[in-house]
């Protein structure tokens, strides 16, 4: 089960609701789901599909063909389950499946062609270090990793 921080007890639930405060509910769960994709699907989904949008229960993915776009949608409601079971609540309601090219998409598989690295400026990374720095030092790296990636996902 992908819980939010669940290990560390009652701070890990602080430390999402102070980030839930922050940056909203939508981009926890986004958090959560796409950087725990290959935990939440099966390996051989997880390599043909990547999460791109989450909104109020809704998680669009693309899909790298026209078959497993369909697969998917043909078995949308399992797979929903599925991934709310391993999320440990309901939190995707509806699933939206595009076709269409996963590498492009895939932050470890730059194609360096098409797509330029989004770099932060120096004003966002002084942001990230003073939220950061509210938090007990055992939450750092995390709390940088989500405030990097919600200022990411911003520019894109």
């Amino acid at each position: 089960m992908i819980r939010n921080s669940s290990s560390h007890g009652n701070f890990g639930k602080n430390l999402s609701r102070a980030f839930s405060e922050i940056l909203g509910d939508d981009f926890i769960i986004t958090y959560r789901i796409f950087n725990h994709w290959f935990e939440l699907v099966p390996l051989k989904i997880a390599e043909k599909t990547k999460p791109v949008y989450f909104d109020n229960g809704k998680l669009s993915i693309l899909a790298t063909t026209f078959q497993w776009a369909n697969e998917l949608r043909l078995n949308k409601f399992s797979f929903i389950e599925k991934i709310n079971e391993k999320l440990g609540e309901d939190l995707v309601t509806d699933l939206e499946v595009y076709q269409g090219s996963v590498k492009k998409f895939r932050g470890f598989e730059k194609d360096t062609k098409n797509e330029k690295e989004i770099a932060l400026t120096s004003k966002e990374e002084e942001e990230i270090e003073r939220e950061v720095q509210k938090y007990d030092t055992e939450f750092r790296k995390t709390a940088r990793k989500m405030l990097t990636f919600y200022y990411i996902q911003k520019k894109k």
